[in-house]
């Protein structure tokens, strides 16, 4: 298949789906902002030191670098909520595909905050193996005294692996429910800013099918002529 077909296909695909283009763009926009701002709220709170920038830059490239995901996302769950929905009736098709948007921006969010929370993990789990390596006492702070760490059973770097797996694991828990919220929010938000508009229009496959159905039948029926 050359290239020019295969950009024919998706174009067509793409235009038969039948959703308004600027509701998924500012669909796609609204969550990756939002989202973005609490992945980098993650990774300065809990994240590796290197990988830390000035918070607005950060932000703005978790968003930038997100927004073509969010929007094959938002295409990819109206392409499943018109299967689901192809025999119901306008409201129920349109809460359908707000409903497939919005586990679309959480699952995508999540995503991006499980793959960064992971190698910032890694990266401090680097750090405590050459603080070990050189040797460089670990400590903890109870109060406002720093004491060594380390137990007969778990040894200092056994204990700084555990409590950064820990810390990780409760930001990802707590910005998990920021998800589910804070989208949950501003797809609701987005879709009244946009007039409830998410479809535009019926497939012009499915329109072509159904007039070729009524042709044949059309075709079939005997003409009446006046006595």
């Amino acid at each position: 298949m050359s290239i020019a077909t295969r950009r024919d296909r998706i174009s067509g695909s793409l235009h038969d789906l039948g959703a308004s283009w600027w509701s998924i763009g500012l669909f796609a926009t609204v969550l990756s902002l939002a989202n973005g701002f609490l992945v980098t709220s993650m990774q300065w709170t809990v994240g590796a030191i290197e990988r830390l920038s000035p918070p607005f830059e950060q932000w703005m490239f978790n968003t930038l670098t997100m927004i073509p995901v969010y929007a094959g996302a938002i295409i990819g769950s109206l392409y499943l909520a018109r299967r689901f929905s192809r025999a119901a009736g306008r409201v129920r098709r349109l809460w359908t595909a707000v409903g497939m948007i919005l586990v679309a921006g959480i699952t995508v969010g999540m995503a991006h905050m499980a793959i960064s929370s992971l190698y910032d993990y890694w990266l401090q789990i680097r750090h405590i193996d050459l603080s070990v390596h050189l040797k460089h006492p670990l400590y903890r702070v109870e109060g406002t005294t720093p004491v060594l760490v380390g137990s007969s059973t778990c040894d200092a770097t056994c204990q700084a692996i555990a409590a950064t797996r820990d810390a990780h694991l409760r930001g990802f828990v707590l910005i998990a429910k920021l998800f589910l919220v804070v989208d949950s929010v501003l797809v609701l938000w987005t879709l009244a800013l946009r007039g409830g508009v998410v479809w535009v229009s019926r497939p012009a496959r499915q329109v072509e099918s159904q007039v070729a159905d009524v042709v044949p039948a059309a075709a079939a029926t005997p003409a009446m002529v006046p006595g």
